[in-house]
């Protein structure tokens, strides 16, 4: 959906769906990135620099459910990133896209070390790292998280849909909290976990209260016009932000009216 990447979307997002960030989730295979590192990576800038602009922050995702096979490529894209806007705090690194079922302490971990180590050459800004069973598994992170004084600031995320995730995953989330790891809820949807589905608007409202009431934000997925229920939008809708309410699925309306209803 790199159509929707650019300025007027962002600025729609900002002044009227009243968003604090947004996530550049960068395709890394099937197209993306691995074999068009260029055309992939201005397209981040692009949001970057319009979320910049607007005063908002942005998350830049690795969305790569292998990433620990394409470590090199990961670090040459974040070092590239990280020295050009490391000293702008409003960006946010995200360096493994729900992992699957590769195990956390002799995979995902030493990825995330490896990661925050090469960014901190460059920029003492946030880290956000993901976990086992698309970044659910935070109980497990809980139990052998990395070391804050050799890896300073950073964070775990957790993903959820809310017609699949309940309370289950909140469980795992309060592990982490319990430990006072910080989380932030950076990819989660009103739909069921495929993405496609039912929509519950009840349980998602559930999730943001757990989460507000523990201090975790949240980022949506997803903003496209894709004939999924998780999209935010109708297809064939702007791709400059001119949207009116109409252009909305359920999903995007109902998130677009609980942002709204908290500034």
């Amino acid at each position: 959906m790199g159509q929707f990447w650019n300025a007027g979307v962002v600025n729609k997002l900002v002044t009227d769906w009243h968003v604090t960030v947004v996530r550049a989730a960068m395709g890394v295979e099937s197209g993306g990135y691995l074999t068009q590192a260029t055309t992939e990576k201005n397209r981040v800038i692009a949001v970057i620099e319009a979320a910049l602009a607007a005063g908002i922050y942005v998350v830049v995702d690795w969305h790569d459910h292998n990433a620990d096979q394409h470590q090199g490529q990961a670090k040459t894209f974040f070092d590239e990133i990280a020295k050009t806007y490391g000293n702008c705090p409003h960006l946010i690194f995200e360096t493994f896209n729900e992992p699957e079922w590769q195990d956390w302490s002799s995979v995902i971990k030493p990825y995330h070390q490896t990661l925050v180590t090469s960014i901190r050459a460059k920029s003492q800004n946030l880290v956000i790292l993901g976990s086992r069973m698309w970044d659910q598994r935070l109980d497990e992170v809980a139990a052998n998280p990395l070391d804050t004084s050799k890896y300073p600031n950073i964070a775990y995320t957790v993903h959820f849909y809310a017609a699949t995730h309940k309370q289950w995953n909140r469980d795992m989330v309060q592990v982490a909290v319990n430990k006072n790891l910080p989380i932030l809820a950076s990819e989660c949807g009103l739909s069921e976990a495929s993405g496609n589905g039912n929509i519950d608007v009840t349980e998602f409202n559930t999730w943001v209260n757990y989460l507000e009431s523990k201090s975790i934000g949240w980022i949506v997925w997803s903003l496209a016009d894709k004939a999924e229920s998780s999209a935010m939008l109708k297809p064939g809708a702007s791709t400059s932000g001119a949207w009116s309410t109409s252009n909305y699925t359920p999903a995007g309306l109902a998130t677009y009216n609980l942002l709204r209803s908290k500034q």
